[in-house]
């Protein structure tokens, strides 16, 4: 059910971004789920493969879920925060590729997904060189 919760938040993003001509953001919504995925994933098939089992591997690498969903909720708060209808009108934004209005609020929401694609993709690679690393261990005994 964690994945189903987040998997709507981005596939709205990605839609909603679409929906109002901004596309660069329906990629780095999709990169963002895709590599969030990918670290519950790993964590799932380490623990069925008899690796760090319970909390151990919810602990392992940069980005977690609690830090992913934080650095979204700010992302979406932010840039709710920030948007031309928070501020009353368009004036604070410029215009963009295919006509849409690009302005600090779409900045801060693109910055947030970019930043849980990449720290989620080097929390993938920490928690696979975690299991590679106990492998060995289990390996040399």
């Amino acid at each position: 059910m964690d994945r189903w919760g987040e998997a709507v938040v981005y596939v709205g993003l990605a839609i909603g971004l679409g929906e109002v001509g901004l596309s660069l953001g329906m990629p780095l919504a999709a990169a963002a789920m895709a590599s969030a995925f990918m670290v519950s994933y790993v964590r799932a098939k380490s623990e069925s493969l008899g690796f760090t089992s319970g909390r151990g591997m919810a602990s392992v690498g940069l980005a977690p879920r609690e830090v992913r969903i934080v650095i979204l909720s700010a992302g979406l708060i932010g840039a709710g925060a920030l948007s031309p209808q928070a501020a009353g009108s368009l004036a604070d934004g410029f215009a963009g590729a295919g006509g849409g209005v690009i302005g600090v609020w779409y900045m801060v929401l693109v910055g947030s997904l970019a930043l849980i694609t990449v720290l989620a993709t080097i929390t993938t690679i920490q928690r696979i060189l975690h299991v590679y690393r106990e492998a060995k261990q289990q390996e040399q005994q």
